[in-house]
């Protein structure tokens, strides 16, 4: 049985695993959840095709393991203790050594310092290759949050499908409003 394991010192990402944490030929989100626990796919992710595998974390206590742009599963987290833990694509760390435990191909790990919804896991899906913009609210594309991108949002208010959806739950409303006002200012990296 091979393993993957994407460890970061937020969560892990665990596919095919033989130990406590996920089940055999599925894809396993962990985040300081008990064994046993863990949110598990419903997809097979050892079946020959690639897949998009991905696990999100919400400081409320929630880890999500999403296969092919999906949410498959939800399940508990407690809350995740800082550590200096190295991230490892393919191992684990077994009495502080790090092992390999994955025969196969990784391609194109992301990882993102801030909250990514489903529907831009969805795009990364649809998008082999891209990257999320470090700064969903800026909808002019500027290099930051101001004036512009609150216009863009206030004009669009209640579509369905429109780009001024910033947390891609299909309608711009308040919830977009939050995230923008959380993001005013020059975006990160922005020249």
């Amino acid at each position: 049985m091979h393993a993957l394991s994407l460890a970061t010192p937020h969560g892990r990402v665990v596919l095919n695993t033989t130990f406590c944490y996920g089940i055999a030929e599925k894809a396993t989100a962990y985040a300081s959840t008990p064994c046993g626990q863990e949110p598990t796919s419903v997809t097979t992710v050892t079946d020959g095709a690639w897949h998009h595998i991905a696990m999100t974390y919400d400081a409320g206590g929630v880890v999500t393991v999403l296969v092919d742009g999906v949410a498959e599963d939800v399940g508990p987290a407690t809350p995740i203790v800082a550590n200096n833990a190295s991230v490892l694509v393919g191992g684990a760390f077994f009495d502080g050594v790090p092992g390999g435990l994955f025969t196969g191909l990784v391609d194109d790990v992301q990882i993102y310092d801030y909250a990514v919804t489903e529907s831009q896991i969805r795009s990364l899906f649809e998008h082999p290759g891209e990257t999320l913009p470090p700064c969903p609210a800026d909808l002019d594309k500027n290099g930051s949050v101001r004036f512009a991108d609150l216009s863009t949002l206030l004009n669009t208010w209640g579509c369905s499908d429109c780009t001024a959806d910033i947390n891609g739950d299909g309608q711009a409303s308040f919830s977009d409003l939050v995230v923008l006002l959380a993001q005013w200012g020059e975006c990160p990296g922005a020249k």
